[in-house]
């Protein structure tokens, strides 16, 4: 199987690099055979984990510009990969990285390859809620990648208007 899995929020600090961390404790304990990337530009914490051996792959320039052709090396290095592969992404390259894999069809064409393709985001309660809630809506309606998301109580209860988030009008328009 080919397994593409990118953890991706635009806010920092809601654990986004713990989740991908958990997932490649499972790929590792699983056997399987995995690529890791970190790709954040300010803080490579899923790389400094030296037992992952994860790459850190700078995706952008000093203006946090999406870098084509680091960015289109890590995109064929994990089309090249036949099994599976665990891509940490970082808060501030969020809005390039999104708009770059929009306009680029980049999860299309890793699916075309033949890549089931996963989005993991977490969701966190308490005053960062709305920028998660914001972020899961941007990653929605920008990608058709299938999308797993990280419930964090940390913070306090993730709660919209009194509901759990599967009650919620986005989780209903984008359950399936």
């Amino acid at each position: 199987m080919k397994q593409s899995n990118w953890t991706i929020m635009g806010k920092g600090g809601v654990g986004k690099s713990f989740c991908t961390w958990l997932l490649a404790q499972y790929f590792i304990r699983e056997n399987r055979k995995t690529y890791f990337a970190d790709t954040d530009p300010t803080n490579a914490t899923f790389s400094a984990y030296p037992e992952i051996n994860a790459k850190h792959i700078n995706i952008t320039d000093e203006e946090l510009n999406i870098d084509q052709s680091s960015f289109d090396k890590l995109v064929n290095d994990i089309a090249s990969h036949d099994a599976y592969s665990v891509i940490d992404t970082g808060s501030p390259s969020f809005l390039p990285m999104m708009n770059y894999l929009s306009q680029n069809g980049t999860f299309d064409a890793l699916m075309e390859a033949g890549h089931q393709v996963i989005v993991h985001a977490p969701l966190v309660g308490g005053p960062a809620k709305r920028d998660t809630l914001q972020g899961i809506y941007g990653i929605l309606e920008n990608t058709n990648a299938q999308m797993v998301i990280w419930q964090n109580d940390y913070f306090g209860a993730v709660m919209k208007d009194g509901m759990d988030f599967a009650d919620t009008d986005l989780y209903g328009k984008f359950g399936d």
